[in-house]
């Protein structure tokens, strides 16, 4: 293939050679040095129970060591953590003058610096094996693209790429579009509240000299921020496009949010409630024990309020827009979703736990939960122009916009085989922030018609997915009924193969009437006679077709690694992601079952696991057959190919807690519900996934407590003096409307189990080793995954290599398997 232009695998190929030709012209010089060495000691030359022989040969070793100047040369003066060069000319000089010196000693010394240059040896095959792995790859993408259509549609791909950067090289950033990327930034979310204050200071005051300034070094920096993903053509219209578009997000949510705090439909409170909290704030002497907390902020439906506000309202004009939906790494982030403006994988886990846990919650209090799931069919392709244009006027944008807004909708498309360009009737231009924003407008009134229509029903969504639950089945029903006919109306359909529903609880004469199809997230279902999610092992049957497929056809050891992460990534990501306390501890048994079966299924012909899989491979192509498992699963910072092994993440769960233990409770009063054929637990011995229900027969205790301490007081109430206190049904009333330590059961439902502690390596002072101040330092800074990854293989790789280093820092090619990693996932 050629090309005028130098192409990103011709520049890396030509970059990463280099370096490995260096590294082989060292590795070869050093393993004859070693050679020399070791060739003495297995011919006999070397008398080990002669000391001046001995000694002689302790010398020849310090100064093989002291002579190496490349790649793994010794850092400091100390050999293996424990040698101190600087003593030993000392210890030597006394050893031949000291009578009956002891040989053990000596023989120490030998064995510290032998086994120094056999590391540094093994480091170099390893970094060697390294760059052989990364030529492999480079040959299999120049295969890939070597046919005689693909190689000119490379060409074209890579000069357009090539041109594109001169001209943004070459571009001057000038102070409006210092402006323009400022705001843009800050609609992004991709700073910290400090950093936002700081730059949006700029922007108000358009500072002509802050401005300027920062112009001169974004022209330095600019060009490498994912912000500024400018395309190959119309560079400033469609700057202009998309910095309109994010400034008409950002303005969407705001003024949306107005009418979510003004006008919203929330759970009503009746006057009795108002009363009974009154109340118990008058005879609670620890309510306002801890301000910065209050009480207020604590309840179900406090909890509720602002989860719904932070994470599900306007989801997706939250999304920085160079963020994807769904990450494919398997260090993806597990950040809990119900901070401010998380990514979308993370709202859509934060939806099934929430699922979960209100049906714990439902059942257990109402004895009824109802569920719908559906999302519209083609939403963007098909949405129509009409309607986008007049909900926008609805909500008040200018005349001038919507005729801005009708040229940009109205985009002229050539489709494939036709050569004369046909204007768009309906749908919105895939990929742009202002279909975002169509969308988002959409879809806005039907939360708000959700919301009004069932008097405080909230519809959980994520752009055009869309779930609703409540204890009133009725409620979910009329709420399917508003969404049906407001969909009607705007001309947009529900994905009826995507459509479920599930009810449990007392029989219901309106729960037949419930969407048919099962109600499913990812590769989960849930199932109404468990009454809990369970793994659809039907779909994941069909993962596990492709995953094979998939790993058939790549040819590679980084591409066969990739594509085994991405997919034990993806089961994982579909299955729910880390589990949490709502999903029950059985969950991550389950969970552990099912990625052994997907092994088992995956090397069914072979029977071997993906460790013994990929070491026949490497030995059959690179003729190394001894790697140590630590080698398969170690970072590849530390020169290992990072296999991710979800059975042992699952396994580093906690789930040593004892099952609840039941006793005779007390006679209940009336308005006390409990489900047929339970009693009341001992609260100290219930795992975190009954809380809620230890919680619902604690209620009892609580509520003495506090009619005892009213009755104690002689509370005077009212204008009749003393009162009586409120009933136990009303109590109990205000289990989701302010009971604080409801909320707090509520709130751990959505909590990691703990993990279990591990037990830190010792293998003593090693290079590579890396030294924390305790082992909640440890954990911080390597997570529990690699900890129990250490444990179990660091041991093996630190007796094989002096430590968890497998290459030396400064051979591993750990940049350009990254580079791999991420783009051969594409590819393969």
């Amino acid at each position: 293939m050629s090309s005028t232009a130098p192409t990103f695998d011709e520049t890396l190929q030509s970059i990463t050679t280099i370096k490995l030709n260096e590294i082989e012209k060292q590795r070869i010089a050093y393993q004859e040095l070693a050679a020399g060495i070791f060739a003495a000691k297995n011919t006999g030359e070397v008398d080990l129970d002669d000391k001046e022989s001995l000694l002689q040969r302790v010398e020849l070793l310090i100064a093989t060591v002291k002579q190496w100047s490349g790649a793994g040369k010794l850092k400091g003066t100390t050999v293996g953590g424990k040698l101190q060069l600087s003593n030993l000319d000392f210890w030597m000089k006394l050893a031949r003058e000291e009578m009956g010196f002891d040989l053990k000693i000596i023989h120490g010394w030998r064995e510290t610096l032998e086994a120094h240059i056999q590391h540094t040896s093994r480091r170099f095959d390893m970094a060697k094996l390294s760059g052989e792995i990364i030529n492999t790859l480079f040959a299999y993408l120049d295969g890939l693209f070597e046919p005689e259509e693909a190689a000119q549609a490379l060409d074209k791909v890579r000069a357009s790429i090539h041109r594109f950067g001169l001209a943004l090289e070459a571009k001057y950033i000038g102070q409006r579009d210092v402006f323009c990327a400022i705001r843009s930034l800050l609609a992004t979310g991709l700073m910290n509240e400090k950093q936002r204050i700081a730059i949006k200071q700029i922007t108000e005051t358009e500072n002509v000299v802050a401005l300027e300034e920062v112009a001169r070094v974004l022209n330095l920096r600019m060009a490498s921020l994912e912000t500024w993903a400018w395309p190959q053509e119309g560079l400033k219209v469609t700057m202009r496009r998309h910095y309109l578009g994010l400034q008409w997000k950002a303005h969407l949510k705001q003024a949306c949010l107005l009418f979510f705090r003004q006008a919203w439909e929330r759970n009503s409170i009746s006057e009795a409630q108002e009363t009974a909290i009154t109340k118990i704030k008058t005879i609670d002497q620890s309510y306002d024990e801890d301000p910065s907390y209050p009480r207020s902020t604590r309840s179900i439906n406090a909890i509720r309020e602002r989860t719904y506000e932070r994470v599900f309202f306007l989801s997706k004009l939250n999304e920085p827009e160079n963020s994807n939906t769904y990450n494919d790494f398997v260090n993806m982030n597990e950040t809990d979703a119900r901070q401010w403006n998380p990514r979308l994988v993370a709202v859509k886990r934060m939806i099934l736990h929430l699922m979960a846990t209100e049906h714990r919650l439902n059942h257990l209090v109402h004895n009824s939960h109802a569920m719908i799931h559906s999302i519209m069919a083609n939403f963007t392709p098909c949405l129509p122009h009409e309607s986008i244009l007049i909900v926008l006027a609805y909500l008040g944008v200018p005349q001038r916009w919507i005729m801005f807004f009708q040229t940009f909708l109205s985009a002229p498309m050539i489709f494939p085989g036709e050569r004369t360009p046909r204007v768009c009737k309906r749908g919105a231009p895939v990929g742009y922030a202002f279909s975002v924003f169509f969308g988002e407008a959409i879809m806005f009134i039907m939360d708000v018609a959700v919301n009004q229509r069932t008097k405080g029903l909230r519809l959980y969504r994520i752009h055009d997915e869309m779930w609703l639950w409540d204890a009133d089945v009725k409620k979910c029903l009329k709420a399917w009924r508003v969404m049906r006919e407001y969909a009607a109306i705007v001309g947009m359909e529900f994905d009826e193969k995507m459509t479920g529903a599930a009810y449990s609880g007392l029989a219901s004469a309106d729960a037949p009437f419930l969407p048919k199809g099962e109600l499913k997230w990812g590769l989960l279902k849930f199932d109404c006679t468990t009454l809990k999610f369970i793994i659809d092992q039907n779909e994941v049957d069909l993962q596990i077709v492709e995953f094979r497929r998939r790993l058939a056809a790549t040819k590679s050891v980084l591409g066969w690694v990739n594509i085994y992460n991405k997919y034990m990534a993806h089961l994982s990501r579909n299955l729910g992601g880390l589990p949490v306390n709502c999903l029950g501890n059985a969950f991550i048994d389950d969970l552990i079952k099912t990625f052994k079966r997907v092994q088992e299924e995956l090397f069914r012909e072979s029977n071997l696991g993906p460790i013994n899989h990929l070491r026949n491979m490497i030995g059959e192509r690179f003729g190394i057959h001894d790697l140590p498992d630590g080698y398969f699963y170690f970072s590849t910072a530390a020169g290992g190919l990072q296999l991710f092994n979800p059975i042992l993440k699952l396994s580093a769960f906690d789930k040593s807690i004892s099952p609840p233990t039941f006793n005779n409770f007390p006679v209940r009063p009336s308005g006390f519900m409990a489900t047929t054929g339970t009693s009341v637990p001992d609260v100290g011995n219930v795992p975190i996934e009954m809380k809620l229900n230890s919680k619902f027969y604690g209620d009892l205790g609580d509520y003495q407590i506090l009619k005892s301490r009213w009755e104690q007081q002689r509370v005077r109430w009212g204008p009749n003096g003393i009162e009586e206190f409120i009933s136990f049904q009303e109590y109990v009333s205000l289990r989701e409307i302010h009971l604080p330590t409801w909320g707090d059961a509520y709130d751990e439902m959505f909590n990691n189990p703990p993990a279990k502690e591990v037990a830190p390596v010792e293998v003593g002072i090693y290079p590579g080793c890396v030294h924390l101040p305790s082992k909640l330092g440890r954990e911080r800074a390597m997570g529990v995954y690699a900890m129990w990854a250490e444990s179990l293989y660091g041991e093996d790789v630190a007796n094989r290599f002096g430590g968890f280093e497998i290459v030396d820092k400064t051979l591993i090619l750990a940049d350009v398997v990254d580079l791999f990693r991420t783009a051969e996932k594409k590819i393969n």
